[in-house]
């Protein structure tokens, strides 16, 4: 059974997991703030009974009726969270028993952006089969937001203004993972730094033939020429390449090799590494995931920059 709370249901919506513990309060600050930059509305998501733990016959009856009452709890706290980071944000609440639920439909129709907070070691929890964010990952199939768990201080710099960082493969279509990309750096007010790694041996003429593609590939995605916009390519190895530009304030987009799922997820991707450092927010955007428009105003001119390193 599904109980929402709904003020305005026409409204897009930004989805925090709300389980309780501190790994998705964390989750629910970073939604709320990303619902109030996008102008959309908070809905805190508790799947009760999420527990994996094996109980005995004779306890099923009292995890029966302390689980819903520990949803609540849950998503109690997880409102306070959001009303002390953003009292302005407009918030609706469901609890849900299952991620599969059919009724939670229409709340996935209406998401633009999932976050999550469970990612226990390096953000890979949160992907993990049999665990509930990932459930609820395979489920919404919209770009992910996972709280970046840097615990170096930060220092405010009026030189250096945040920026969206995303890794280009040069393989397949990855218009989707641009236009998130390129939606983020709008919203945030932010530059757009995409990130083409190649193998260190490569010569001269096939970087700068790397350069000449991912340029190709930007601007054939709309959404890019409203935002200041710099190309990168790195001799080195991706993760690294990725990883050695990002400063905890900025937000590095990537994407999934997996057809359709976050099956891509695996020992050696892009992804999975850049997950196991997390050195800021991370978005990561499954294949064939619905990406979602977002409502601007007055579309600044292009900047277009090209760098080579």
């Amino acid at each position: 059974m599904i109980r929402v709370c709904a003020e305005n249901e026409s409204l897009g919506l930004v989805v925090a997991g709300a389980d309780g513990s501190w790994q998705s309060l964390r989750a629910v600050e970073a939604a709320t703030r990303e619902a109030a930059r996008r102008g959309l509305t908070l809905m805190l998501l508790t799947v009760a009974g999420a527990s994996r733990t094996t109980y005995g016959r004779e306890s099923l009856g009292r995890l029966e009726d302390t689980t819903p009452a520990s949803a609540r709890a849950a998503s109690a706290r997880a409102v306070m969270a959001a009303r002390a980071t953003d009292p302005d944000v407009s918030v609706e609440v469901a609890v849900v028993t299952s991620p599969w639920e059919p009724e939670l439909d229409r709340i996935i129709e209406r998401t633009h952006l999932l976050v999550l907070g469970d990612h226990g070691r390096g953000g890979q929890v949160a992907f993990s089969i049999g665990s509930t964010s990932g459930d609820l990952a395979r489920c919404f199939r919209r770009p992910i937001l996972l709280p970046g768990v840097d615990t170096r201080p930060r220092e405010l710099s009026s030189a250096r203004h945040p920026e969206v960082f995303v890794g280009l493969s040069g393989q397949g279509d990855e218009t989707d993972l641009l236009r998130v990309a390129a939606t983020e750096a709008l919203v945030r007010g932010s530059s757009l730094g995409v990130i083409r790694a190649v193998p260190a041996a490569h010569p001269g003429e096939r970087v700068l033939l790397a350069l000449v593609r991912a340029w190709q590939v930007v601007r054939s995605v709309p959404e890019t020429a409203a935002v200041a916009c710099h190309v990168d390519v790195a001799q080195d190895d991706p993760v690294t390449a990725l990883l050695a530009r990002c400063e905890p304030d900025d937000l590095l987009v990537v994407g999934t090799r997996g057809g359709g799922t976050l099956a891509g997820l695996v020992t050696g991707s892009v992804a999975r590494g850049v997950l196991n450092g997390l050195p800021c927010d991370v978005v990561v955007v499954p294949r064939g995931a619905r990406v979602a428009p977002v409502a601007t105003g007055r579309v600044p001119e292009p900047v277009l920059q090209s760098t080579e390193g």
